[in-house]
């Protein structure tokens, strides 16, 4: 079976503050691929890769990889700059935030709230004049999305232990 190749990955370590997880966390979080410190910052291991932001054109997701200097791009594009930090942030909190959840006792529905925050607020501070925009899909969207992916998952689960 092939690898699936990101279009987006960090080649060191990279560390940002986002005012959204100041105050989440009592103790540091940690996982392989990211920490969270309780001042509300995020630090991203090196070689995390992730699909870089996406947008609707034509009827079809395209995904939209900006150039950063310290991203390496499969497929470099001449899309929208000012998403990659945020899609960075926002697709890493996606990705572990049922285990954010468990860490912190907090709802999964609130670690997604929160990560959508960062979204909009990363993306504002980088310029996107979208980034209202952007967020309203994304909760929208996001929530969509997650509730059907669990739900499959759910069912899957279900169906192998029938076997």
């Amino acid at each position: 079976m092939k690898k699936k190749q990101w279009p987006c990955t960090l080649t060191q370590e990279y560390s940002l503050y986002a005012p959204a997880l100041k105050g989440l966390l009592i103790e540091p979080y940690a996982n392989r691929w990211m920490r969270i410190a309780p001042e509300g910052y995020l630090i991203i291991r090196a070689r995390y890769a992730w699909d870089g932001a996406t947008c609707w054109y034509d009827g079809k997701i395209m995904p939209i990889p900006p150039p950063m200097l310290f991203v390496r791009f499969s497929k470099p594009g001449d899309g929208i700059r000012v998403w990659t930090r945020a899609s960075l942030a926002h697709d890493i909190m996606y990705q572990f935030m049922h285990e954010l959840a468990a860490f912190t006792g907090m709802p999964v529905r609130e670690v997604r709230r929160i990560a959508d925050v960062m979204l909009r607020d990363i993306g504002r501070e980088d310029g996107a004049p979208d980034a209202g925009l952007v967020y309203a899909g994304v909760r929208v969207f996001g929530g969509v999305y997650h509730d059907a992916k669990a739900w499959l998952e759910r069912i899957g689960k279900r169906e192998e232990e029938e076997l």
